[in-house]
């Protein structure tokens, strides 16, 4: 089996090769095309999934009076227990309500996993750069050899400045727009804003430093998905005709 994943992992390695072929030569540009291509790929799914959850987040404003009416039904007096079969009930009432009304929370789930789960395929196969010497001189500027870390620490300072901005703007285009900013907490906003500082400090002091090509794709593959979420957001969350 490990030999399996040895020669699959291989036979990806050089599949970016020739892809290089197409991007000048140099396996950097090659690695981010993968990164295009498989946040593409998704792109009409994600879309998909923003308008159903737009549509949850109105469904669920009208439905609740109703979902309040609902709950009235089953109140007890203060100090006793909702019995389990009564909660139940209405838990099954509230799914029916939800259901008529064409909520379903479901829809992001795949949109969710699969991304995640295709990237951890494709990371792993491109951790076998670090070991493959046809990449020692497929890089560009600074980095050339893609099987070592870069020096200077400016791609680890890229990535980790690329993956704060992702994740403040995936956290605000959850919320919905009746909800204060998560990052209107001063202290809240102080630890997130400071997250990237203590990582980038810690790999300065321990020297640890992933192989060039993968800090690459990870740097690409955040900031497509970036302008994603940016685009979702704008056009379809935040946009009242969509």
């Amino acid at each position: 089996m490990r030999q399996t994943w040895t020669k699959a992992i291989r036979s990806f390695d050089t599949g970016i090769l020739a892809l290089s072929r197409l991007t000048f030569g140099k396996a950097a540009f090659a690695i981010v095309l993968i990164a295009f291509l498989h946040n593409l790929i998704y792109l009409p799914f994600k879309i998909r999934a923003a308008r159903q959850m737009k549509r949850n987040g109105e469904k669920l404003q009208e439905l609740n009076p109703l979902i309040e009416e609902i709950k009235e039904k089953y109140k007890v007096e203060t100090g006793k227990h909702l019995l389990a079969s009564d909660a139940a009930r209405q838990g099954k009432e509230i799914q029916q309500l939800q259901k008529a009304a064409g909520i379903n929370f479901r829809a992001g789930c795949l949109t969710a996993i699969l991304p995640t789960f295709s990237e951890l395929i494709i990371k792993q196969a491109i951790t076998g750069i670090a070991k493959d010497e046809r990449f020692e001189d497929k890089g560009i500027l600074w980095f050339q050899d893609l099987t070592k870390p870069e020096r200077f620490y400016i791609l680890t300072a890229s990535l980790l400045g690329v993956s704060f901005l992702k994740q403040r703007l995936d956290l605000e285009t959850l919320r919905r727009p009746d909800e204060k900013s998560f990052f209107r907490d001063a202290r809240i906003r102080g630890i997130m804003n400071s997250l990237p500082l203590l990582a980038f400090g810690l790999s300065l002091v321990t020297r640890k430093q992933q192989p060039s090509g993968m800090v690459i794709y990870s740097i690409a593959s955040e900031s497509f998905s970036l302008a994603q979420t940016y685009y979702i957001r704008k056009t379809i969350i935040n946009n009242p005709a969509r």
